[in-house]
């Protein structure tokens, strides 16, 4: 038998990791020029089922509960496997997101789902708002969910204000416990998230709440951009959620905090950025500082209004084209390919009204090529370009005073 040396068992780790990268790089470009010619020349990588619109909560910063559905409404089990079939058929997909809506008001299509991922091999994400997920959390451990996404915005007076509920907070938060627990005592493998929205009543809450997710044994924390409509962005509404700029200037201390704690188990989203974000709340992110991928990355199926059943949107925000599936025969490749949603795509690339939805945004290459310090360094520049925009957007505001 040929025995390599250790160099050379080295070098042929660093070539493994060189094809990789290349790949990905080959796949990003893909991207990229496919959003220049506004035609997909690559498959989206993820089937994003929205499928319920029903939740138990209504929340002060989300919007869903206008367009709520019947039970009747929605996919059934049966017209889920169907549409995952037929993705996995015609696309490359990898990872199947589960949300709504709350999903766990739908245990059976939840299980589903996860099952139909677990025996394709493909990653599930479960989004919940957790009132309901310490109930299931037994059933969902082993049905194929790998991550965990979380709702929880605050301490418990915050998180259960922002969702009109008092029993909100403890009973997510026995939830993330469970999960936890679970895991250790079985060896299961699946990751736990939790979810904040930035908003003007939680940022003095987000080291603690950082804190509390490691104690809990959570693995990550997610910061997501608030949209005061998460149905429409079309026209966002002033609201008394919104953070002003001396709120945002908080946030950069408290995001320095989290980024330099030592914890246990808990880490920030490594996709976090925090120069976007910053951006994004003093309302100067501009072209070329993100670059939307919705019609392309993913495909997302939701039971929108007006409430038909099923439907793809290639953007859920802003371009509003509506496909019902049941139109097409469930034909999701017909669709991915037709003029209808050619045409979205050109009104999104057109888009001006800056949502910042990371789950739409693909990196640039640079981004990609950094690595191991260079990523390091890439955090510590996006900090230093973050608190410049925060001091212009100060100076902004007092010439205004003035």
């Amino acid at each position: 038998m040929l025995k390599l040396c250790k160099r050379c068992s080295q070098c042929g780790v660093v070539w493994k990791m060189d094809i990789i990268k290349s790949k990905k790089l080959f796949e990003l470009g893909c991207f990229h020029l496919a959003h220049f010619l506004h035609y997909p020349l690559i498959s989206p990588r993820i089937l994003q089922l929205s499928f319920i619109n029903r939740c138990n909560l209504s929340c002060k910063m989300c919007s869903v509960g206008r367009y709520a559905t019947s039970q009747t409404e929605e996919l059934s089990p049966q017209e889920l496997e169907e549409i995952i079939t037929k993705a996995l058929r015609h696309f490359k997909i990898r990872e199947l997101i589960i949300t709504g809506g709350e999903p766990l008001l739908a245990p059976e299509s939840v299980l589903k789902i996860a099952g139909l991922a677990k025996r394709n091999n493909l990653r599930a994400i479960l989004t919940t708002n957790g009132i309901l997920l310490a109930q299931y959390a037994p059933l969902l451990a082993t049905s194929g969910i790998t991550h965990f996404h979380i709702s929880l915005d605050g301490l418990k007076n915050t998180h259960n204000a922002l969702r009109n509920n008092p029993a909100a907070f403890d009973k997510t938060k026995d939830a993330v416990r469970c999960l936890a627990e679970l895991r250790r005592k079985h060896n299961y493998n699946y990751s736990i998230g939790l979810a904040a929205v930035i908003l003007k009543t939680n940022i003095d809450e987000l080291y603690e709440l950082f804190e509390l997710g490691d104690v809990l044994g959570a693995d990550i924390l997610d910061l997501f951009a608030y949209l005061p409509d998460n149905t429409d962005f079309s026209h966002p509404p002033d609201t008394d959620l919104w953070p002003q700029t001396e709120d945002m200037v908080k946030f950069i201390q408290i995001y320095k905090k989290i980024k330099n704690a030592k914890t246990r188990n808990i880490k920030l989203n490594p996709n976090f950025d925090v120069n976007r974000i910053i951006k994004y709340y003093t309302k100067t992110l501009q072209r070329g500082d993100w670059k939307c991928f919705a019609g392309y990355k993913n495909f997302f199926i939701t039971m929108s209004d007006p409430n038909e059943q099923g439907r793809y949107e290639p953007c859920l925000f802003m371009c509003k084209t509506q496909i019902p599936l049941r139109d097409f025969g469930f034909d999701l490749k017909k669709i991915w390919y037709s003029r209808k949603v050619y045409k979205a795509r050109r009104q999104i690339s057109m888009c001006r009204q800056y949502c910042y939805q990371a789950c739409f945004s693909l990196p640039g290459f640079k981004e990609c090529l950094k690595s191991g310090p260079a990523t390091m360094a890439h955090s510590v520049a996006a900090t230093q370009e973050a608190e410049l925009v925060l001091q212009k957007a100060r100076m902004g505001n007092e010439y205004v005073g003035k």
